[in-house]
């Protein structure tokens, strides 16, 4: 459950940043809590359906190793501000780099140590290493507001090279999306699909140069591509 009203937020985040490069000025989002499309919206030409999809740099045909990483990572890190908090830590922002995914059995000493340099009164920013990476703290005002604080992140998910996106990539996108249009359609007939690589991770950094490949026609009503958060590009 809780993974998938952190997906939904971010793909929230994405239409919203769509809406905004795409200049889209007259359009809200009238429907967010809901699958296939994942949002109905409505501008001047009546309501249409978005549906959201990532792209990533290393995507073979079980998937992108990459992202998975980034999603174990991130899990890691949901467990570990969990386990945190509830052996009475108080807030504090986290980040850290990674040498590689910590097993649960680590959980409770890794919070521990947390919470033993976040315990430090003389200081705001901290920080320690263990075997498993190198954890960054900063202390927030113990206080309601800041209670059970958990945007923690790993930066070891935001550094790599900058990929070229392969025009295979996006046709297999394609051919995957395409088969739901029947069900997409039930929900509102112009459907809108919009691809993402997402620069705040590793696996979806990716350059797009306009005009570098064609697309086939897909059966969508228009096609576009996020390089979020710096541009949007209609392909289609």
């Amino acid at each position: 459950m809780e993974k998938n009203r952190i997906k939904k937020t971010i793909e929230g985040s994405y239409a919203r940043t769509f809406l905004e490069l795409s200049k889209r000025n007259n359009c809200v989002i009238i429907d967010e809590n809901r699958e296939n499309p994942d949002f109905l919206l409505k501008d001047d030409g009546g309501i249409f359906g978005l549906e959201v999809t990532n792209i990533y740099k290393d995507e073979g045909k079980w998937g992108s190793k990459i992202k998975k990483g980034e999603s174990e990572r991130k899990k890691f890190l949901r467990k570990l501000s969990k386990t945190y908090y509830s052996s009475g830590g108080k807030p504090v922002e986290l980040t850290c780099l990674m040498y590689s995914t910590p097993a649960d059995s680590t959980l409770q000493l890794i919070a521990e140590g947390v919470k033993t340099n976040r315990d430090k009164k003389e200081l705001v920013h901290s920080r320690f290493e263990d075997e498993y990476g190198k954890f960054y703290l900063y202390s927030l005002p113990d206080n309601e507001k800041w209670s059970g604080y958990s945007f923690w992140q790993c930066i070891s998910d935001a550094t790599g090279t900058v990929g070229t996106i392969a025009e295979s990539v996006i046709k297999k996108k394609l051919d995957e999306k395409k088969k739901r249009l029947g069900q997409y359609r039930l929900a509102a007939q112009r459907i809108v699909l919009l691809l993402v690589a997402d620069h705040f991770g590793a696996s979806g950094m990716l350059d797009y140069k306009p005009g570098e490949f064609t697309i086939p026609n897909s059966g969508f009503d228009e096609v576009y591509l996020l390089t979020n958060p710096e541009a949007c590009y209609r392909l289609a």
